[in-house]
This record gives C-alpha cells, sequence and structure tokens, in this order.
C-alpha cells in the first residue's frame, strides 16, 4: 500500500498542516512516527519543506540521544522534494510555489520524496483529533459517539465499527454504524467504536478508535425523586375546557461539559440515565401539550418518538436552525387533539423570506454588526395548530433563545418576531373559521428574567424607554397589542446550577384564559443540592406544569 502524506487547511486557525507518517534508519537511529509542520497561507512550499527537515533532523538528534549516539546531521543531509507529474513527466515543484496556490490543485498524481522514500500526496483529507463515547454505559440502551471532532470531516459521512472484549486486548465485532444497541449479554464487556473518516467530498482519512472508560453495567433502579411528589397533583387527567401543558428544557447531551457540572457524577449525566427520568417525569404529569427543548436528534429518534407515542402522543421535532444537534420537540394527545398543521421557522432566514418582517428587515439590515450577530443565531419557532373537540384552536408555539448575556438585543427581536408571527397566524385562522376561538400558548426557555425586555414586551405589550432596541443610530419602540400571562407567575428557580440559579422559562398565555393548577416546584428540595442535574434531577432546568381553562 501507498503511504501518503497528508497537506490540510485548518480554518481556525488559518494554518496549513503536513503531517508525513515517516519510517527510515539514519545511521542506526530509528523513526518511526508522523513529522507534523505547519506554515500560513502566504508562506511557500521550500519554507515548508525547510520546516519539514528540521523537524526530522530534531526527531534524529532527540532518538541518537536516547541510545546514547552522537549523530551528525544537518538540513542539507536530508533530501526533500515535491513532484507533481506533468505531460513530459514528474516535474519538481519549485520553491517558490505558494502554498494556497497547490489547495485548489489535483495532486492524485503529486509524489514526495524523502531520503529514498516516496509518498503520495492527499490534500483535505479529514482527520479525527477529538473521539469520545459516554462515559457509563448503560444495557440495554443504544449509545453513540459522545463527540467527533477534527479536520474535514463531515460527521453523517463517517462510519463506523463496534467492538466489545473483557480484558481489551482481544476484540470481537459486534454491530456497524453510528449507533450501537447494547444488549445485556454485554454486561461486564468493555466496548470500542471506530471510527472511518469521510469528509464533505467523500475522502477517506485515517481511522481513529476509543475504548470505554469502564465495562457496560446494567441500570439500576430509578430512585424515588422529587417530580414523585409533582405527580401527586397531576394524578387525573384532564376534559372538557381544561388541558395540562408542560415546559421542558431537558439539556442535550451536546451542552452537559463537565467544566459546567463538574457537580454531578458521570453515571447520572450520561443520556441513557437522565432519559429514563425525563420520560417517566413527563409521562407523570399526564400533559395534553408537551414542549421539549434541549432534545438531541438521537434521542428523539431513538428513544422519545416511540416511547410518547406508545402512550397516545403524536410527536414531531426539529432541528434547531434546522442543522444542530439538538432541537425543539412539541407532543400532543391524540385522543384530545387533532393536528392541523406544524412547521418551524429559523429567525434569521424568516426575516428575509416572509413578508411581514421585511419592514424589520429593512431596519435591522441597516446596522451591520447587529445583523450579522442575528443572522449567525440558529433561534426557532415551532408552532402547532391543533384543534380541539370543540370549535376551538390552539396554537403551540414552542422556542429556545440564546443564553449569551449580550445577547439581548436579539432575544427582544426574536421576541418580536414571535408575537408577530404567532399573531398573524391566527387572525388568518379566524378569517377562515369564523365560529373558531383561537388561543396562543407560548412555551420555552426564554433566557430572560422576569424584569428583562422580553418579559415585558411579551407580557405588557411594550418595553420601558431604556430598553428600546438600537439599531445604528436608531431607537425602535416595539409593540404589540396582544395581551399575555405568565401562567407560572415567576417561579423563584426554572434552572438551578452553582453559577446560576434563577427564572428564564416561561408557559405564555393570552388573558381569555385561566390558570386552574400550577403544580408546585418544590423549591425547597431543589435548594437541598448543590446543583441539576443529579441522581435524582435528570436536566439544570426545571419542568414547568400547568392547568389552563378556557373561557366561556
Amino acid at each position: 500500500m501507498e503511504k501518503i502524506i497528508h497537506l490540510r487547511y485548518n480554518s481556525t486557525d488559518k494554518k496549513f498542516q503536513l503531517s508525513i507518517p515517516l519510517k527510515l534508519n539514519f545511521q542506526n537511529v530509528e523513526i518511526d512516527e508522523d513529522i507534523e509542520t505547519e506554515c500560513s497561507a502566504s508562506e511557500t512550499i521550500g519554507l515548508l519543506l525547510e520546516r519539514t527537515k528540521d523537524e526530522i533532523k530534531n526527531k534524529i538528534h532527540h532518538k541518537s540521544k536516547e541510545i546514547g549516539s552522537e549523530v551528525k546531521i544537518e538540513n542539507d543531509d536530508i533530501e526533500i522534494y515535491l513532484r507533481r507529474k506533468r505531460k513530459e513527466g514528474y516535474k519538481i515543484i519549485p520553491d517558490y510555489v505558494k502554498i494556497l496556490s497547490m489547495m485548489s490543485q489535483d495532486h492524485s498524481t503529486s509524489r514526495l520524496t524523502i531520503f529514498d522514500q516516496e509518498f503520495g500526496v492527499c490534500v483535505n483529507a479529514p482527520k479525527i483529533m477529538h473521539l469520545s463515547i459516554p462515559p457509563v454505559l448503560y444495557a440495554p440502551y443504544s449509545i453513540r459517539y459522545a463527540r467527533i471532532g477534527g479536520l474535514n470531516i463531515k460527521a453523517p459521512l463517517c462510519k463506523f465499527k463496534w467492538y466489545r472484549s473483557k480484558d481489551k486486548i482481544d476484540w470481537e465485532e459486534v454491530g456497524e454504524g453510528v449507533s450501537y444497541p447494547i444488549k445485556l449479554d454485554d454486561i461486564g464487556y468493555f466496548l470500542k467504536m471506530k471510527c472511518f473518516p469521510f469528509s464533505s467530498k467523500g475522502i477517506e482519512g485515517s481511522p481513529a478508535e476509543v475504548v470505554s472508560e469502564g465495562v457496560v453495567v446494567e441500570l439500576t433502579k430509578i430512585p424515588q425523586c422529587p417530580f414523585h411528589f409533582r405527580h401527586t397533583h397531576t394524578k387525573i387527567t384532564l376534559s372538557g375546557q381544561s388541558y395540562r401543558v408542560v415546559s421542558y428544557n431537558a439539556l442535550s447531551s451536546l451542552y452537559n461539559r463537565e467544566e459546567d457540572f463538574s457537580y454531578c457524577p458521570d453515571e447520572f449525566m450520561v443520556m441513557n440515565y437522565r432519559k429514563q427520568l425525563i420520560l417517566r417525569e413527563i409521562l407523570g404529569y399526564n400533559a395534553d401539550i408537551v414542549c421539549l427543548q434541549e432534545i438531541d436528534l438521537f434521542e428523539y429518534q431513538e428513544f422519545f418518538q416511540q416511547e410518547l407515542e406508545n402512550e397516545g402522543y403524536l410527536t414531531k421535532f426539529y432541528r434547531k436552525g434546522f442543522y444542530l444537534g439538538d432541537g425543539l420537540m412539541c407532543a400532543v394527545r391524540k385522543s384530545r387533539f387533532k393536528l392541523k398543521a406544524y412547521e418551524q421557522i429559523v429567525f434569521c432566514n424568516a426575516i428575509r423570506s416572509k413578508e411581514i418582517f421585511q419592514n424589520l428587515y429593512d431596519i435591522l439590515k441597516t446596522d451591520k454588526k447587529l445583523f450579522k450577530r442575528f443572522s449567525l443565531q440558529s433561534t426557532s419557532l415551532q408552532v402547532f395548530e391543533i384543534k380541539c373537540k370543540d370549535k376551538r384552536i390552539l396554537l403551540i408555539g414552542n422556542t429556545q433563545m440564546s443564553h449569551r448575556p449580550d445577547n439581548d438585543d436579539t432575544r427582544l427581536i426574536h421576541a418580536y418576531m414571535t408575537i408577530r408571527y404567532l399573531n398573524s397566524l391566527k387572525q388568518r385562522l379566524l378569517n377562515m373559521n369564523e365560529t373558531f376561538k383561537v388561543n396562543i400558548v407560548l412555551c420555552g426557555d426564554f433566557n430572560s428574567l422576569p424584569n428583562s425586555a422580553v418579559y415585558k414586551f411579551i407580557c405588557d405589550g411594550k418595553v420601558e424607554p431604556e430598553d428600546y432596541l438600537k439599531v445604528g443610530d436608531r431607537l425602535l419602540n416595539l409593540q404589540h397589542n396582544m395581551r399575555f400571562v405568565s401562567a407560572c407567575g415567576s417561579p423563584k428557580y426554572t434552572v438551578y446550577t452553582p453559577s446560576f440559579k434563577n427564572c428564564i422559562d416561561y408557559v405564555f398565555i393570552e388573558e381569555d384564559t385561566e390558570v386552574e393548577q400550577v403544580v408546585p416546584f418544590l423549591e425547597e428540595e431543589v435548594e437541598k443540592h448543590e446543583g441539576l442535574p443529579n441522581d435524582l434531577y435528570p436536566s439544570d432546568h426545571l419542568a414547568l406544569v400547568v392547568d389552563i381553562k378556557f373561557k366561556d
């Protein structure tokens, strides 16, 4: 098999990287390792090869000292050059050629020579730099990679193989594909995942593998959790003019960084533990409408969709921005509601494509910095139109706004677009069904405190002058003529971690509906813990659970 060198562009630090799998014997000094060098886009082939000589020379010096030998070698002693095939044969690429100019060329016939060794050249092949699987493996639940990262990797194109072993020496292949359904007979085995990376152009890179930290174990019995006490308020399913809503940020595994949740042991942090609690908690509320945020695409497809449908719910999921690995999920009880329509709008796209936002678009694009920041955000709104058995229609909105402290302005824009869009849908439905009544319920993680501009805008229809939206030299007084209230009020906590404890999640309803019951948040139980999640709480957020009744 031909040996290959890799030339890659790293867009993060804007450097070109050369990687050579070098194996040679120089005056009885053995070298068998990758030689890595890099240069900027403006530098030349000659400079890159000269740095490669330096690296080879340093490796030989280091190895010779390890074996008690003094090998003298200079750069001129190292023969290295790059050739490319022409009609008249192979020609050495001149030293003055810029690296950048090489990247757009076909190098399938190029060759790099070092001493008497010849290498093929591959440009921008994928390279795995980070690969991990969950630290704790529970049977009988499916797993996939926890993280895959590197250069030029297109994760959906990558291929995977799974192995198991009792001793990490002898491995048995047990599966293929991005996920592996752990079986009960895997208990006591280590698992290994091998990834074969591919780029967006279909170029295959060198495989990488990761071995589990521990052996597969069976999931222990779910403990008695505080949500079981909350369930005492929701034993009865509602009927007639009443319906129950749950809104819950479930904490995606994409965001459970160790530095943020170091207080939570791995066995309670992994999704295969937390999702069991999340499901039991949701089902125990006997809700008619469930809006979830931060649901992993994989977990929705492999777990939540089927489990909830088994319990009589119809579910729909959208990836945030239509591209992220987590997203928004809405579920409605089929015995009570009929789903008429559903959609997701991504605000940075909708502002350009939907006529009702044309004026806002014309204003925002005059402030290039604000508009660029707005355009880079994936904030989305999921909308369900559901029909009740009587002549009523519910418009359910589900969203999650940016968590960054410096995005107060874009959160306000998203709130304005949300209310404007839901109201336009409501008016259209009223015009089409004059005998129907239409009500809006807006759920989500708004990342906004009760004294924020977002909260005041939604509930009061306006903001204070100090909160007017600054667009360039202009101040916009965003308003709407609808009236919403926070169905759960302003609880002490809807999120609880050591670094942040406050109310940022809401269920907003129109004033022509009434609240029958808010399921208690049991703050005194929450305060017994350093932070959420843990073995009793599956997310860093608390579920909002409220019973709502139509007014005649």
